[in-house]
């Protein structure tokens, strides 16, 4: 089941490229932040994005079992 689930997972996914404000907003944040202060925004930043992460999977892991649970009673009841 897990090699299913990492199987889709990694064959529908989508990332998206940067968008230009997103660019130039690191740019920026980049010339006027102290050393330190760059590493805690990354830490604040990679905390948020594994809390997304967790939180989309979690998600599809719900819909998946969802769609099983529904493909097998519409097809318990064809029987």
């Amino acid at each position: 089941m897990d090699k299913i689930l990492n199987k889709i997972t990694n064959e529908n996914s989508v990332v998206r490229k940067d968008s230009k404000t997103l660019q130039y907003n690191r740019m920026q944040l980049s010339q006027t932040l102290s050393k330190q202060d760059k590493k805690l925004l990354l830490r604040i930043i990679d905390e948020k994005d594994l809390i997304i992460e967790d939180t989309a999977f979690g998600n599809f892991e719900k819909g998946f079992c969802h769609g099983v649970r529904f493909a097998f009673e519409v097809f318990s009841k064809h029987r």
